[in-house]
């Protein structure tokens, strides 16, 4: 087959593919269960989207009334000096007040996070990552008094209407659009797959932590994520691979984890079930 007929192939298959995905429920039926006051977990089952892997969607759903986010990065724990690299149970332990916890977004070669990252109104990491539009943010500062500024939100920079602006919050975390309010895909199609977590605010305001085991490509997450079960209105991407880890813990202390499984390139399929790479940042979910 040449060239010219296999990119054609290929086109009608995505153009198919993406009819199904807007004819078909993305999601299959799930239940919100409450877990704590303010906070509720789920599990869906995605019916698109996976290459490999389960195709589990853990959810955990936060009323920011009750809940603020922040992040942490192992520099401030001197735990790079020490040596000391941590996974999410490793931060758990750090972190013993968190109910919730999900990685980070990227970072560099050296471990240092890209973009801004910022708790307590003290900036982690103060160099904005040009081009990143997505911030999640919490804790309006003294210099917003607005009483309707919202406690705890997803900034887009490039959604109009929205007067809000990060450096007026006390905890920043910068990353990636996925996907925005008004319904677009804000990441390229590829074939790039891996286990992925994101982090989602939905139509009421409500803060989502989002995490898939299985192998999926970052543009089918965007499409699964617009399922409207979600009601999703924004979307942040986190990193992916055997990064994406994300947990829980009920009143009793007992933790509840969702593990990556997957890594593929395209002349390798890493499969790990078991593997928690070290974490050099998670946001923390933590009641107000």
């Amino acid at each position: 087959m040449d060239s010219v007929n296999l990119g054609k192939m290929i086109a009608d298959l995505n153009a198919l593919r993406d009819v199904l995905a807007k004819e078909w429920p993305l999601l299959s039926k799930f239940r919100w269960q409450i877990r704590e006051s303010g906070l509720e977990t789920a599990t869906a089952y995605m019916r698109y989207g996976p290459r490999l892997g389960g195709r589990e969607l853990h959810l955990i759903r936060f009323d920011p009334a009750k809940f603020t986010f922040k992040p942490w990065h192992e520099r401030e724990l001197g735990l790079a000096d020490k040596n000391e690299e941590i996974n999410i149970d490793g931060w758990a332990k750090k972190l013993p007040s968190a109910l919730a916890l999900i990685n980070g977004g990227q970072y560099h070669v050296d471990r240092s996070y890209i973009g801004w990252l910022k708790r307590d109104g003290k900036f982690i990491s103060g160099a904005a990552k040009s081009g990143w539009s997505g911030y999640l943010v919490s804790g309006p500062s003294g210099r917003n008094s607005n009483p309707a500024t919202p406690y705890s939100t997803i900034i887009d920079m490039e959604e109009k209407g929205r007067k809000l602006k990060p450096a007026d919050y006390e905890n920043i975390m910068q990353s990636l659009m996925l996907r925005d309010a008004y319904g677009k895909i804000r990441v390229n199609n590829s074939f790039h797959l891996a286990s992925r977590a994101a982090i989602g605010e939905d139509e009421e305001g409500r803060i989502l932590f989002i995490m898939n085991p299985g192998a999926i490509s970052l543009h089918d997450l965007a499409v699964v994520l617009g399922d409207p079960a979600l009601n999703l209105k924004r979307a942040l991407c986190l990193d992916g691979g055997f990064e994406a880890q994300m947990l829980w813990r009920d009143k009793d202390g007992e933790i509840f984890k969702s593990q990556a499984q997957y890594l593929v390139f395209p002349n390798e399929t890493i499969y790990s079930p078991s593997l928690f790479r070290s974490l050099p940042s998670v946001i923390e979910a933590v009641q107000r």
